[in-house]
């Protein structure tokens, strides 16, 4: 007697990704497991996990979903299997389980990012004022406030749909570095402090606006989904 426990794990790209079946392991020992539990078995020591990973092999952009359900089987010799289902994760109103991948940025391999995941960075104001002054006075001068509330920034990417009204042209990453950096020159050399050296000479240092991919944060194109079993 004892319970037989299966993580159906659900992808709708079944053309362009490449899934690995589920494996069970056991953290407490370190060995590969089968996800069956006998009678007795409780407690941390007999927890096992489910894995299996998921690659997206796709071009062009692509949102695919995933999702899982768990079902337990209770195997009982007298009345014969009874069966329980713990339901499925991942919500079909924001569509956490969702990830957006694509292989559009040149000069880039391809990624995936989960875009309904919103990250935030704070900005210690006693350490660093002068940043979060900027960063403060950035988010309130631009028309949507991007960057504070419930307005995050965007990555504008090659294919994005945002039209420059002086160009009537796409907008492109040379017009989020103009916006950001204006028409900035080289400050005159003070003489105290020596002639520029090839250390110093980079300037004005590397822009990363808000589009560019240097801060845009892309993982490889493969995401791993774990599930957990519950112990008793």
């Amino acid at each position: 007697m004892g319970v037989n426990m299966y993580w159906d794990l659900g992808v709708s790209c079944t053309t362009t990704c490449d899934k690995t079946a589920v494996r069970w392991e056991s953290p407490y020992a370190g060995t590969i497991d089968d996800g069956f539990w006998n009678a007795g078995e409780y407690g941390p020591n007999a927890a096992q996990t489910a894995n299996s990973t998921v690659k997206w092999t796709g071009t062009g952009k692509e949102r695919i979903d995933l999702s899982w359900k768990v079902r337990a089987e209770v195997a009982v010799s007298d009345i014969g299997p009874v069966s329980a289902d713990f339901g499925s994760s991942g919500k079909a109103d924001n569509r956490e389980l969702a990830p957006r991948c694509d292989n559009i940025v040149g000069g880039s391999s391809p990624g995936c990012v989960l875009p309904y995941f919103n990250p935030q960075y704070t900005v210690d104001t006693n350490l660093y004022p002068a940043a979060g002054a900027y960063y403060w006075w950035m988010q309130q001068a631009m028309v949507h406030n991007n960057g504070a509330g419930d307005e995050p920034l965007h990555y504008l990417g090659p294919d994005t749909t945002v039209v420059n009204p002086n160009t009537g042209k796409p907008w492109t990453s040379d017009n989020s570095r103009n916006k950001v950096c204006g028409n900035w020159t080289k400050p005159p050399l003070d003489a105290s402090v020596g002639p520029w050296t090839a250390m110093s000479s980079r300037w004005p240092p590397p822009t990363r606006a808000a589009d560019s991919p240097a801060v845009s944060t892309r993982s490889p194109a493969a995401t791993n989904a774990r599930s957990s079993s519950p112990t008793r």
